[in-house]
């Protein structure tokens, strides 16, 4: 049974995660095509049809886990590589110590940092974890009815509101330099 609500809280906080991730990249459109144009991975011609790609693939991701069932592997499988093409773009900047902003949820002037790499795992974590365990044991996956959903949404919606905002967190508890 806590396999059910691992497997639960995994498709909660990826649905979430990019919900959030597509309606700010959405609202902040051009940022978002500039940051991939910033990067310089690719073309900066085909830095529109990137960014319209990756809205695709989060909103097909959201879709497949609202719906679930069959959608739930390939929902998993895509946020799984999403996560991994964001995450090697930010190791990739790092390493050309890009100042780049990251504009992961939107507009931000917050330049991408190991941080985001942390932060990016922890989601992959999930995203696989999710993967896993649904083509590992999906006839043992027990159907939980609303009242259980309801706190495993809730942690999962806290999980995500805290762990996008990783960086925020850790300047939050970093002790203040003299200047």
């Amino acid at each position: 049974m806590l396999v059910s609500y691992i497997f639960a809280f995994c498709r909660v906080a990826i649905g979430l995660l990019f919900l959030a991730s597509f309606i700010g990249k959405l609202r902040a459109g051009t940022q978002f095509r500039q940051t991939i144009n910033d990067f310089r991975l690719i073309s900066p011609r085909l830095s529109q049809g990137a960014a319209t790609l990756f809205l695709c693939c989060e909103l097909a991701i959201v879709v497949c886990m609202i719906f679930g069932n069959f959608l739930l592997l390939p929902g998993f499988l895509l946020a799984t590589l999403l996560l991994c093409v964001f995450s090697g773009a930010i190791a990739l900047g790092l390493l050309r110590k890009r100042q780049v902003p990251c504009n992961c949820f939107g507009a931000s002037s917050q330049v991408i940092s190991p941080v985001d790499l942390y932060r990016n795992a922890g989601l992959l974590l999930c995203a696989a974890g999710g993967c896993g365990i649904q083509s590992l044991l999906k006839q043992a996956l027990q159907a939980l009815n609303w009242v259980e959903w309801l706190p495993v949404a809730l942690g999962a919606a806290i999980f995500v509101l805290l762990w996008t905002q990783l960086g925020e967190l850790i300047q939050l508890f970093r002790p203040a330099r003299n200047i």
